[in-house]
């Protein structure tokens, strides 16, 4: 059977020849059928080496010819040719960065002309083009050069879709694209070609070819152009007298009354001239930016809008202002949302009218403004109410007013102008849990550093003196720390770096809020570890520096901090015997601590806030700090080979230290330490007035006048408070004396038995198992009542000083029964 049909078919097509000659006639007419004329497509091919003119491009009847080549870096521009002829290239001095584009007009197949779009910086006048200057059916040809996406918003990417663009919405930074569109060809039909970025750039995309007009089927491109009611189309609410104001308005102005709606429920209202003119269900009100204009001339409303530019870009809202009269003046009230969409051209135009906070609108803000075109300065009829961080509404803002005919600005603006802190407010968005810092009353407020107003400290030495601060886990006391940081009178934030454990990204961010420098430390389980590596990394990040300022967990500043640091940094300089400024007074109580000029040397090793030496650390303390310094700085560092090394403390604190929960051994101690109420200076400017007087020499001196013009105190002076177990008693002083000694017996050097007992009468407790802090040779100083009190020790070398008349004071004689 098989072989019967295969003799039928050859015997009427003769022989095989016949049979291809047919063959190839089909294929022939389907691809005829599919054929470039038929379907409008085109033909593309890479272009090779050649010395030939790349613009001469042979193409069919019919056929319109290319050559495109991006731009490829910053200096090898882009070409466009079209027909044989070259329009754009550096040749021609029209090559820039952004989108370079041929416009040719559809149905004329003419060159209407070449334009470029620097989208690195922005694509407002990209998308106005393509939306509201091209007509129907005008083919687009775009080559790139250098960076074209920076700035080119979704936006923008759609309307290119609407030329028949697919590739673009893949375009990212330095990229290289060259199309060939219509406007109104379907998305993908698009002549395109994308090159992706490797290295710095992408490399250039070179084709050239022939396409048909049209390209393919276009369709209608609707502009989405917003409907401005005017005359009758206006549709005039309820009469409202005076929009709702008691008085009347002069007859040189008309009445305003303007709502912001609440959250997305309540809609926003326009008053004008009587006449309610927006609201729900009335002349189209709603999200996005609600307008009524008046005309001051005619005397009546003129224009009503809405644009919803959360919705649709602003290039209709910059038309409808760019084209009013300078004399209108607008009503503007924002609803629901108007920010997403806003462009910065719509913007700028809107500072023209006199706006001062529109740069501002981000996001569920809302806004009412009043402004007339050319206004001179800015105008006093505008608020801003911000969105919670959270992206939680605003509150509503309303303004009844009498509006002049003719706006007159005022050179200023005439509130403050309300700030968004957006840094800020991502951080609150992100991190959970700090209350006052992401408060909705404190959440725009402006993070910056005090101006210096102590003019003879100009260029001091302490404001180039690095601060580190070393976070805990507290992350409500670190914003405490930084705040009180960043309010140092002429402090540089790039001198402060914040040294944080690895398991607290935050606080990164959190520095990054305060212009402070930040870095990493490898985790740890202990603070004390923590403590450590800061002081190490310090040295790194800062090694030129003689000194550096540390600063621990849950510390608050006073206001002269910084001030108190400049006036000791002299002797510490000058001295080789001092190790430190400390900022913390370990006897500081409130009945121990009176006098915020008065310093003391001891031999206790800096606390809490203090300035070290370079030397000390590079000598002591570098590859040594596991050894000296793994324990909390109250429970005492030890460094070796230091016999008289002393810090300078202050008699009142310049910071104080939040009270500190332990669950360890110490427990009783850290809240002698720290639970009962301490003195911390709260002044902006102390001077201290015996810094001259704490060098080594100087000081022995100061204190042996000291102890000589003191008026010794009796074991008698003692025994009412002793006797009534009261701690704090307000003392007679026996005589009327600046200073005030009190001489006890000690077993040993290490015997402070007898002090312990006289101390609680102050207030002072000096923990039994520990040595007492704050002692210079033996000498315990503080001030009480306004006096200074001096105890010396049995084994104290000032102890000569005694008077001969003068009885120790003994334990025995501290708890004899009374007679």
């Amino acid at each position: 059977m098989l072989r019967y049909l295969r003799r039928l078919f050859l015997r009427h097509l003769v022989n095989y020849k016949l049979l291809l000659l047919c063959s190839l006639v089909v294929v022939g007419f389907f691809y005829f059928l599919n054929s470039d004329s038929v379907h409008g497509k085109h033909q593309v091919w890479d272009i090779i080496n050649t010395t030939a003119n790349k613009c001469i491009v042979s193409c069919p009847r019919n056929q319109f010819s290319f050559y495109i080549k991006s731009g490829e870096g910053i200096k090898s521009f882009p070409i466009i040719c079209f027909n044989n002829k070259e329009y754009v290239s550096a040749k021609l001095k029209n090559a820039h960065r952004g989108l370079n584009g041929l416009f040719i007009n559809g149905k004329t197949k003419a060159v209407i002309g070449t334009r470029y779009f620097d989208t690195y910086n922005e694509d407002y006048s990209l998308i106005r083009y393509l939306k509201r200057t091209l007509p129907d059916e005008t083919v687009v040809i775009f080559a790139s050069h250098d960076e074209m996406t920076s700035n080119l918003r979704q936006d923008c990417r759609n309307w290119l879709r609407k030329y028949g663009s697919n590739l673009i919405d893949k375009a990212n930074f330095r990229d290289n694209f060259i199309m060939i569109g219509q406007r109104g060809l379907k998305s993908g039909n698009a002549i395109e070609f994308l090159k992706s970025n490797k290295r710095n750039f992408a490399g250039a995309i070179e084709k050239s070819g022939c396409f048909d007009m049209p390209m393919g089927p276009i369709q209608p491109v609707p502009s989405v152009v917003t409907e401005i009611l005017t005359g009758g189309k206006i549709l005039h609410g309820e009469s409202i007298a005076n929009c709702g104001m008691e008085n009347v308005c002069p007859d040189d102005s008309f009445s305003v009354h303007l709502y912001t709606g609440k959250e997305n429920l309540d809609y926003p209202k326009i008053c004008a001239d009587e006449r309610l003119l927006m609201a729900k269900g009335l002349n189209h009100a709603g999200r996005g930016m609600n307008i009524v204009v008046y005309d001051p001339q005619a005397r009546k409303v003129k224009y009503v809008a809405n644009f919803d530019t959360y919705k649709e870009d602003s290039t209709d809202f910059e038309i409808f202002l760019e084209e009013l009269p300078t004399s209108f003046i607008i009503m503007v009230v924002v609803w629901d949302d108007a920010a997403i969409k806003l462009g910065q051209n719509a913007r700028q135009l809107l500072n023209d009218y006199g706006s001062s906070m529109i740069q501002n609108l981000k996001f569920r803000d809302v806004w009412y403004f009043i402004g007339q075109k050319k206004i001179e300065g800015f105008s006093t009829f505008e608020q801003i109410s911000y969105a919670k961080p959270d992206s939680g509404w605003p509150s509503s803002l309303q303004l009844f007013a009498c509006v002049p005919f003719k706006m007159q600005g005022t050179k200023v603006r005439p509130d403050p102008m309300a700030y968004r802190n957006d840094q800020r407010r991502e951080f609150c968005t992100k991190y959970e849990g700090y209350v006052d810092f992401c408060d909705i009353g404190h959440i725009d407020d402006i993070i910056k550093p005090v101006s210096l107003v102590y003019s003879n400290f100009k260029g001091h030495k302490i404001f180039s003196t690095p601060i580190v601060i070393i976070p805990g886990i507290n992350h409500n006391a670190v914003v405490n720390t930084f705040q009180t940081i960043i309010m140092q009178c002429g402090l540089n934030p790039k001198m402060v770096l914040v040294c944080w454990d690895e398991k607290f990204q935050e606080y990164s961010e959190l520095a990054e809020l305060f212009g402070f420098q930040n870095r990493s430390l490898t985790s740890s389980t202990k603070y004390t570890d923590v403590m450590m590596k800061a002081i190490d990394m310090a040295w790194n990040v800062f090694p030129d520096s003689d000194h550096i300022i540390f600063i621990e967990e849950e510390l608050l500043l006073s206001p002269d901090f910084l001030f108190f640091m400049a006036q000791s940094m002299p002797i510490l300089e000058q001295d080789s015997s001092l190790l430190a400024i400390s900022a913390w007074n370990y006897n500081g109580y409130e009945a121990t601590s009176e006098n915020s000029s008065l310093l003391y040397r001891v031999e206790d090793f800096p606390s809490l806030g203090f300035m070290l030496k370079k030397e000390v650390y590079k000598k002591y303390m570098q590859g040594k700090l596991d050894a000296c310094c793994n324990k909390r700085i109250w429970d005492g560092w030890h460094i070796q080979n230091i016999s008289d090394g002393e810090v300078i403390i202050p008699d009142v604190s310049r910071v104080y230290r939040q009270p500190f929960l332990t669950a360890t051994n110490d427990e009783d101690y850290v809240k002698t330490l720290f639970h009962q109420p301490r003195t911390t200076n709260l002044e902006q400017k102390v001077k201290l007035f015996n810094v001259n007087s704490l060098g080594k020499n100087e000081y022995e001196m100061a204190i042996l006048k000291l102890l000589r013009d003191s008026e010794p105190l009796t074991d008698a002076f003692f025994l009412e408070c002793l006797k009534n177990s009261v701690t704090q008693t307000r003392f007679q002083f026996p005589k009327q004396r600046q200073y005030y000694s009190v001489y006890y017996a000690q077993e040993n050097a290490a015997d402070f038995t007898v002090l312990t007992i006289l101390t609680k009468c102050f207030g002072l407790s000096i923990h039994d198992k520990r040595k007492p802090n704050g002692l210079h040779k033996g000498l315990l100083r503080f001030t009480h009542q306004g006096y200074q009190l001096s105890f010396v020790g049995q084994y104290s070398s000032y102890f000569y000083l005694k008077p001969m008349s003068v009885t120790v004071i003994t334990r025995e004689a501290l708890t004899k029964p009374p007679t």
